[in-house]
């Protein structure tokens, strides 16, 4: 009988185990619950102080971290000002680089010189845009 008291007892220290693994792991979920709560009234609390910044009401004790941030904010709407352009220049070249309208009856394909009808958009030879 001796053996199956250990088997049992070893049943138990491995259930507790499991019992207290599971409970850590839900009152780690709501520790990180509770802090991303708490993060998220913190950028409530410095959106304010942001806006009184913006506004000319901000304190003295708090002007390093707004002007930071505010350099922050303005380099990345520089950014995104460079990603604008340079959007707007792919555009422009797409545009320019886009078939112009369909060639005249009894045209010919600039790749492979097949006669092709009016209207066509592609040379059925080669499949080159027109």
């Amino acid at each position: 009988m001796a053996f199956f008291d250990k088997i049992n007892d070893f049943a138990k220290n491995i259930s507790d185990k499991t019992s207290d693994a599971i409970e850590t792991s839900k009152l780690n979920s709501k520790i990180a619950a509770e802090k991303l709560a708490a993060n998220e009234e913190l950028l409530k609390i410095g959106q304010h102080y942001y806006d009184l910044y913006l506004a000319g009401q901000a304190e003295e004790a708090i002007l390093p971290f707004c002007e930071a941030a505010k350099g922050h904010l303005d380099a990345a709407e520089q950014m995104q000002g460079e990603i604008d352009r340079i959007k707007a220049e792919n555009e422009a070249a797409k545009a320019a680089a886009a078939p112009s309208a369909p060639q005249a009856p009894g045209c010919f394909c600039t790749n492979c010189g097949t006669k092709l009808p009016a209207g066509t958009r592609f040379c059925s030879g080669c499949g080159t845009p027109l």
